[in-house]
This record gives C-alpha cells, structure tokens and sequence, in this order.
C-alpha cells in the first residue's frame, strides 16, 4: 500500500466501514455527510446523559460501563399544572393537557424547536378565538366571525374591513387595575384581499386620567398567517381598564384569531379562552435521579437552546443542591444584556461566574474539575477559571429555570449532554461551533 491511490481506496473503504458501524448503532451518517460528524456522533456516544429533545431521544449510561442505563421520558420528571399549547410537526397549533412536555415546531418549515419552556402567563382576552363576536365592538366595521381556517384547523378565524370612509376597527374592553409595567398584545392575522397593512392600539382607561392610548407599529401582512406583538408600558395610576383595538388598513380585508393581552415585556405561547380569562401554568422540568450518570468531582454539560423573552437571569440547566439553603450548583445560565455564563456555586460562594457573548439561539459547553474550568459559547475560544472549588454534592438536574430564582427560560431546549469527564478546550470549541 506505497502508492497515493492505494491509501486513497484504503481510507475510503475505511470511511465506509465506519459508516457501516456507525449506522448499525443508531446513528444516521449518508455518504455526504461530513467527516466531521463522524467523529461527533462517536464522541457524543460518551455522553452519559442525552436527552435530545429535538429527536425525542432520552438516554442515560453507566459512567463504568457506558451502556444504556435508562431509555425514554421517563427520566425527566416533568409537570404543568394547566394545559399548554405547541404547534405540531405538522404545522397545526394544538393544546395539551397539563403535566405534557411541549416539545414544539416551527409551523412554516416543520423544524423541530425542542422542548417549550415558558413561565406562568393568563390571557386577558376573553372569546379570543371569536374574535368581533360576543363581547366585542366594532366600528365601521364588517365582521364574518367562523369564515376562515384557524392555525390550529379550525374554522374559527374572522375576517373584517372597514365599511365606511377611513380605516375599520374593533375591539374588547378589559377590566384591568393591575399597576405600572409592561403589558403586550399579540394576535394571528394575515390578509384575505392580497398584501396590506394592519396595526393594533392599547387604551388605558378610567379614573380621573384621560384616556392614554398607544399604536403599533404598522404590520404588513400576506396571505399566509402570521403572529404579531406589540408591547406596552402602563402609566396610568388610576387605571381601572384596558382596550385592545385591531385595525385593517383601508381596503384591506383582515383575517385575525387568537387574540392575547398579557402582562409581561414579550408575547408566549397562545393561550386560548371562552368566556373567562385563563392562566396557562409554568412548565417544571428537571432529572431527578443523578445515578448513575453523574460524576462529582469533574464532568462536561453542553447545551443547545434558544430563548424568545428578556428575563434578567436564567438557567438553561442547572445540576442543583436542592437540600442546602445556600443554593450549591453548577450551571449554564444566561444574564439578559451580560451574556451566557457558567456559574458554580460552593457553599454559597461563587465560584465561576464567566460572561461573553448575549446570543438568542446559543450552543454551550461548560467543563469542570477541582480548579480547572473552562466554558465555551457558539464556538468562541474558551473562558478558563483555574481556582474553582466544586460541590460536595448536586442531587438534580433542573432544565430551563433558575431553581434559586425561579426565573423560566421562556425558549426552548434542543439538547442537552453531560459527559463524566472534563473535555479538553479544543473539544468545548468543536462541540459549540453553529
């Protein structure tokens, strides 16, 4: 095997074996796939947690034997004590019942987002999926309520146009005293008479205030169904209700449904209602059961997630002391406007606490031994930290909330991976590069 041509074709039949294996063991490598992933799929092999929730795969290992200690969900322990609504891996908006993990998909392209992790919200909106029904005023204003197919299949959607000279409007009076802050209203619209515009207002009302009112910015629509949001900062002191208006432009035949008016600085989830407001519950999610996967005295966590809400801290994932009051863990967290950090916690001093770049989606690794840390973020050279000291002891892993805080991710969770061992630097790179 001296000549080029001979280590060529032995390389290649080599290339193919290891396919052959790769495949054989659950993997899923073509003949196009890059060389690289190869050798990522081996090493993720070594991870003895895995819970892929993009593939829905759920996977813990021996840390001596690395075979499969434990398939399936049931190694999350998750609850939600109302329903919640996803879009399906069809494109169709649907709500589950409480305690069912949301895992969620772009309803355009079908791709999987991961596990949706939201905190508590309720939506104000009464009937909001009769939108210029019962309980709501129009103005110049025709309405055909059930004339169009809803995001989640039905036939719920309404369509509505001005009538008379200028633009045409209807709305929803709110009983609302809440105080000062941030409240956003959000809607599906999209355009039954070709592209044009659309906006929403917000009243406050009531006191002896006048009437305070604030407008969207214009939304251009199509013919596909969109979800728009704006957001509001209350004023008014004696406030004692809202309105939520929507506006068509003129000419402009409007499609909207699923209508919400909820308080915080960013919309979640759709929350459907009838004749009441409704409260959809956080969702809690975490590995109760360390063993025998983790390891105490070093290890590696990598996340994949994206975060859709402004919070001024959370954890993507956090191995937790929940028995001590001084808040002992090692995790990977996000400060909203500071960046992605990791944060180890001994005997309630920090240890670590490291910042770089603020991404909305981010790929994180942290790894870990006594004085020897180091974290990568998106694929950004390593932050080392060579004076840390770790825990005695973690005894659970919580996903997409801040246990001390109880700050919710408000984004989704992609994956996450923790091997029994600290990787080298060059791996952490490798492993969070987009």
């Amino acid at each position: 095997m001296g000549s080029i041509a001979e280590k060529l074709t032995y390389l290649n039949e080599t290339k193919v074996a290891l396919r052959e294996a790769i495949n054989h063991a659950g993997g899923n490598i073509t003949t196009t796939t890059p060389f690289r992933q190869y050798v990522n799929w081996v090493r993720e092999q070594g991870a003895t947690l895995s819970l892929d929730f993009e593939n829905q795969q759920y996977i813990t290992r021996n840390t001596e034997t690395m075979f499969p200690d434990s398939l399936g969900e049931n190694i999350i322990t998750f609850t939600r004590a109302s329903g919640g609504g996803r879009f399906n891996a069809q494109g169709v908006y649907e709500w589950l019942p409480a305690d069912q993990p949301r895992i969620d998909f772009d309803p355009v392209t079908g791709e999987a987002k991961g596990l949706l992790i939201e905190e508590q919200r309720t939506n104000l909106v009464r009937r909001s999926n009769a939108i210029g029904g019962v309980g709501w005023i129009t103005s110049s204003t025709l309405v055909t309520t059930n004339a169009v197919l809803a995001p989640d299949g039905s036939l719920t959607g309404s369509s509505f146009s001005h009538n008379a000279g200028g633009s045409g409007y209807l709305y929803q009076a709110i009983t609302y005293a809440g105080g000062s802050g941030d409240i956003t209203l959000s809607v599906y619209a999209k355009s039954s008479s070709g592209a044009g515009t659309f906006y929403m207002r917000l009243f406050e009302q009531g006191g002896v205030a006048p009437s305070v009112f604030t407008n969207s910015p214009v939304f251009t629509l199509t013919g596909q169904w969109q979800r728009f949001s704006f957001t509001k900062k209350l004023t008014e002191s004696d406030r004692t209700s809202l309105q939520m208006v929507l506006v068509s432009g003129v000419g402009m035949v409007v499609d909207v449904w699923g209508a919400q008016l909820e308080v915080g600085p960013f919309p979640t989830s759709y929350i459907p209602t009838t004749d009441a407001q409704v409260t959809r519950a956080a969702d809690v999610a975490s590995v109760n059961v360390l063993s025998p996967w983790y390891r105490a005295d070093e290890g590696t966590l990598v996340v994949e997630a994206s975060t859709f809400g402004n919070r001024p801290a959370w954890a993507y994932a956090q191995l937790w002391n929940s028995t001590t009051t001084t808040g002992d863990r090692i995790a990977l967290t996000r400060v909203q406007g500071t960046g992605v950090s990791a944060n180890i916690t001994t005997g309630g001093v920090v240890q670590v606490s490291s910042s770089g770049a603020d991404p909305a989606a981010v790929k994180a690794a942290l790894a870990f031994r006594e004085n020897d840390v180091a974290v990568s973020v998106n694929g950004a050279p390593v932050v080392v930290d060579s004076s840390a000291v770790l825990p005695v002891s973690v005894n659970r892993m919580v996903i997409g909330r801040s246990a001390a805080t109880d700050t919710y991710l408000n984004g989704h969770i992609r994956s996450i991976r923790y091997y029994p061992r600290r990787l080298s630097d060059e791996s952490l790179v490798e492993l969070t590069t987009p």
